[in-house]
């Protein structure tokens, strides 16, 4: 097994808490962000904006 770097990273200004983060249309509610976070994604991306209501 090998360790892998979990220092905070640096990209375009803005500071993420790892490397690796979860893509928009997990969560299309935003009802998990919690349990998410917890799993220690860099970043969320949670919810949409859509024109009208989407099934899924």
């Amino acid at each position: 097994m090998f360790k892998v770097d979990s220092a905070p990273i640096l990209k375009m200004g803005i500071p993420f808490s790892g490397r690796l983060g979860l893509a928009a249309g997990f969560d299309k509610n935003g009802t998990g962000i919690d349990a998410l976070a917890a799993l220690g994604f860099g970043f969320i991306e949670i919810g949409t904006v859509t024109g009208l209501p989407q099934p899924g």
